[in-house]
């Protein structure tokens, strides 16, 4: 969804706001025409009623003023509401793809972006550009009380926009550097933080501390020297801002004093000026938060249009697991590195596919396209001879179990990460578990499916955060269910359970992908794939496959599946 289309049903609103910003703009006029009268018609008649109704009438059109504002906040905070609700989920989910897709985890970047794009019209943004665009009213206001006061507030103007684009300019480089290095620092953190057990034990805080502080000085340094650089013109800039509320009630005094306008007009003329360069000034305090707006519209829109391009409108039905893969060829997200080259094999629905092969030889990156989160650089992935891309969204995921090597539970109950965080279904999450083998255990828990795992499963044991997360694979009955490592923290008992599970899965027609190195888990296997730097050296039936790999080969071809014949 292109963030046009998501802006269009906030379009009244928005118009709303803008005449209710023109509306306090006009009545912005309220004080000098007020001063005008007094001192024209109150002061020379010395008439009270005439004092009293022009006082009530400023009164009213204040009160009026307030009423507006206040109904301005609160639309703006509506619309800025709407926005995120009818936004932040697509959002999310091109994020969580995008992530998958390139690598880029952890990157919460276009979140912010939404908070600033939101925060841009609930803070003031909007607002000040409608007020902005009617200082040429007043700058008319001024003309007309006399040429000399127009020109001076257009000068003003001027030379505002001119010291704001130089100072802009001069401390681009330096800020840019600064933005560099501050998001390398954070990287570092990042990192630390994310590795603090191994970094603690190993005794690398303060060597981690060091590098982060090295290079978040240097943005410091960087941002110092951008306003030692634009010093001298901020010095100029405030100083004509400052002047400017004096220079034009002086030229209308000294206009007065002359006899070319009235002396009344010296206090409207203050104010009207300070209408007219008031937004302005306004406007350019606020000239980063709008540049920082527009790029992060353009980001959030590209995101969007991107996800709606790889998002076509077609529900298939269910699919039955027959798994087909063409010509398949994998660079590493990001990087011209192949993983994959030219794989073609398929299995039917109820196939135990066995996937092995040293370190390295691609076994997790097939794993990952088999359960599309990389999408091949060439060649086809099919699930029933639909396209892996035919899907829409996350319909596919629906009918796919995953269990990664990063085990990778979310905060939240034993249950709510079975059930994969959707709606409450209580037989479905048993059934999952006790599929898993792991319903036992889990009662074992405080709360049992109500405790709370924390982040990443913190507080549960290795052996059964890796039964969870095969529970939550298996859950909703999936056609296809992708193994990696799967065994990599089980005991001897958990084995055994693995086992089974994979026994029932085979009974159930569920086609199921074991990535392996462990010669445990060939027994339930039914075909196996031998993989070699990236190439299919293998392919077949468990039996022909042990047999062919058992014959004796050259030294080349024994190093490249020593951990296969060893099996």
């Amino acid at each position: 969804m292109p963030l046009a289309a998501a802006l269009a049903p906030l379009r009244p609103g928005i118009i709303a706001v803008v005449l209710l910003t023109s509306a306090t703009s006009l009545i912005g006029l309220t004080a000098p025409l007020y001063m005008m009268n007094v001192y024209e018609r109150v002061l020379p008649s010395r008439n009270m009623n005439t004092l009293i109704a022009l006082t009530a009438v400023a009164l009213f059109l204040l009160l009026v003023e307030a009423a507006i504002g206040r109904t301005r906040e609160s639309l703006l905070e509506r619309l800025g509401l709407h926005f995120n609700r009818t936004v932040a989920a697509s959002l999310f989910a091109a994020l969580q793809g995008a992530a998958a897709s390139h690598g880029e985890g952890r990157n919460a970047g276009p979140l912010r972006d939404l908070d600033t794009l939101r925060g841009f019209w609930v803070n003031g943004g909007l607002t000040t550009l409608c007020t902005l665009s009617w200082s040429p009213l007043f700058l008319l206001a001024l003309f007309i009380l006399h040429p000399v006061l127009g020109g001076i507030a257009m000068a003003t103007l001027a030379a505002m926009l001119l010291l704001a684009v130089a100072t802009r300019k001069t401390m681009a480089a330096d800020l840019r550097m600064s933005a560099e290095a501050e998001a390398i620092a954070s990287g570092i953190a990042r990192r630390s933080l994310g590795a603090c057990e191994a970094v603690q034990a190993m005794g690398m805080g303060m060597t981690a501390a060091r590098s982060w502080h090295r290079v978040h000085e240097q943005a410091l340094i960087h941002h110092i020297h951008a306003g030692e650089r634009a010093g001298p013109l901020v010095f100029l800039s405030q100083f004509i801002m400052a002047a400017s509320s004096f220079l034009v009630p002086a030229a209308a005094t000294a206009l007065a004093l002359q006899g070319k306008i009235s002396p009344a007009a010296i206090y409207a003329a203050m104010l009207i000026g300070r209408h007219a360069t008031e937004p302005a000034r306004k406007a350019i305090h606020q000239w980063r938060g709008y540049q920082t707006a527009r790029l992060a519209y353009g980001r959030l829109d590209a995101l969007l249009m991107t996800a709606q391009r790889a998002s076509p409108g077609l529900t298939l039905p269910r699919p039955h697991g027959q798994i087909r893969v063409e010509g398949l060829t994998l660079s590493a997200p990001g990087t011209r590195q192949v993983l994959l080259r030219n794989l073609s094999f398929a299995v039917d629905a109820g196939t135990v596919l066995a996937v092995v092969g040293p370190s390295g030889a691609g076994k997790s990156a097939l794993a990952r396209v088999l359960v599309n989160i990389w999408p091949p650089t060439l060649g086809h992935v099919r699930i029933d001879g639909a396209d892996y891309s035919h899907w829409r969204g996350d319909a596919l995921g629906a009918h796919i179990g995953y269990l990664p090597q990063d085990i990778a539970l979310m905060t939240g109950t034993v249950a709510e990460n079975i059930q994969r965080f959707g709606s409450r279904d209580d037989d479905g999450v048993i059934s999952a578990a006790r599929l898993a083998g792991v319903h036992d255990a889990i009662q074992t828990l405080p709360d049992g499916y109500a405790t709370v795992v924390g982040e990443n499963g913190a507080c549960l044991p290795a052996g059964q955060r890796q039964l969870i997360a095969l529970a939550r694979a298996l859950y909703g009955h999936p056609a296809l269910v992708v193994l990696d490592e799967p065994n990599a923290h089980l005991d001897s008992a958990g084995e055994v359970a693995l086992a089974e599970t994979i026994a029932a899965l085979k009974a159930q027609n569920v086609t199921v992908v074991l990535i392996t190195h462990k010669a445990q888990l060939l027994a339930s296997a039914t075909t196996i794939a031998v993989l070699g730097k990236g190439t299919l050296v293998q392919f077949g039936a468990r039996d022909d496959v042990l047999a062919r790999l058992s014959r004796p080969e050259p030294p080349a071809r024994k190093s490249r599946i020593r951990m296969v014949a060893r099996s």
